[in-house]
């Protein structure tokens, strides 16, 4: 493999394509559609943050097999990006079946139903020499759990 060629990026800084804050988010989505943990490590921070909480990589790491413990056929499409600078902001369809334990939203003694979800999120990243530093998102966690009947589909006035 050929080493890319340096481009000018934000106020002179140089940095290979593959550290691009867009391409990083973007290979970042695949690692969550395949669940490798290994290759994780190298796009995130040891000192990033999650929703303003220190996470690192071992804290993101239990996320990402927290989602796909519960949801082995969990995908992330893009479906738009938005670069500026060292951020960038995906929304994306997220899709699921839920089949295993769901250690996280409170759910672990909820059983499996079963049953898919697809919702809409937006993300936002910031990313430092190749790496995510920080990630906030909006999620329709409500809208995910009605799908997956752990919620009603609606609650009476």
């Amino acid at each position: 493999m050929q080493p890319r060629a340096p481009v000018l990026y934000g106020g002179g800084f140089q940095m290979t394509m593959d550290m691009e804050p867009g391409a990083v988010a973007r290979r970042s989505w695949d690692v969550w559609n395949g669940g490798d943990l290994g290759a994780l490590d190298a796009l995130v921070d040891d000192e990033s943050q999650n929703f303003g909480q220190p996470s690192g990589k071992a804290r993101t790491r239990a996320i990402l097999t927290a989602w796909r413990t519960a949801f082995p056929d969990l995908t992330f499409v893009v479906e738009e990006e938005i670069v500026h600078e060292d951020r960038v902001a995906h929304r994306v369809t997220v899709r699921g079946t839920y089949l295993g334990t769901f250690k996280l939203l409170g759910l672990e003694s909820v059983k499996p139903t079963g049953r898919s979800f697809e919702v809409m999120q937006i993300h936002m990243s910031r990313v430092r020499n190749g790496r995510t530093v920080e990630h906030w998102g909006a999620r329709d966690d409500l809208g995910m759990l009605r799908q997956l009947g752990v919620l009603p589909a609606s609650v009476a006035p």
